[in-house]
C-alpha cells in the first residue's frame, strides 16, 4: 500500500464517523509525514517527555483532535489514550498490537485495521504468527 493510500484511508475514517484514531508505524519518518498531512500529534522514541504528555493530552481532550500517529518503539509500556476505540497500523513491528493502546482506564473493545505498506507476504506472515505466539493464539 502506498503513502497516498494511507492517507486516504484515514482521511475517509475521519470522514465517515466521529471516532479518534491512533496510527501507529515503524518508521518515525513515516509518522511524521502522516501526522504532517494531518497536522496530528504525533510520538517517536525521540519526542521529549514535555511534547509528549501535550501530544496525548491534546489528543485526549480536545474533541477536535481526532487522530494521533505513534512511532510503535515509542515507548514498550503502553498508551492511555482514553477514549480512543480504533487503531490502524500502517507499518508491523513485534509489539503486541493490543496492548499499546489500552490502559486501566479502558473499558470498551479496541478496533484494530492494518494498511500496510506493501511488503512481502512472507513478512507479514512471520509477523502475524509472532503476534499469536506471544497470545498464546499461535
Amino acid at each position: 500500500m502506498s503513502f497516498d493510500a494511507v492517507v486516504a484511508w484515514i482521511r475517509a475514517f475521519l470522514k465517515n464517523n466521529q471516532e479518534k484514531l491512533v496510527v501507529f508505524a515503524y518508521h518515525r519518518e513515516i509518522v511524521g509525514d502522516i501526522a504532517g498531512a494531518f497536522q496530528a500529534p504525533w510520538i517517536t522514541g525521540e519526542t521529549t517527555k514535555r511534547k509528549r504528555a501535550k501530544a496525548i493530552e491534546r489528543f485526549t481532550s480536545d474533541p477536535a483532535c481526532r487522530l494521533i500517529v505513534i512511532s510503535i518503539l515509542a515507548d514498550s509500556r503502553g498508551w492511555n489514550l482514553g477514549p480512543a476505540r480504533q487503531a490502524l497500523f500502517v507499518e508491523l513491528g513485534f509489539t503486541p498490537a493490543d496492548q499499546q493502546i489500552t490502559g486501566p482506564a479502558q473499558n470498551h473493545t479496541i478496533v484494530i485495521y492494518a494498511q500496510l505498506f506493501t511488503v512481502g507476504q512472507q513478512l507479514l506472515d512471520v509477523c502475524y504468527l509472532a503476534q499469536a505466539d506471544v497470545h498464546g493464539l499461535g
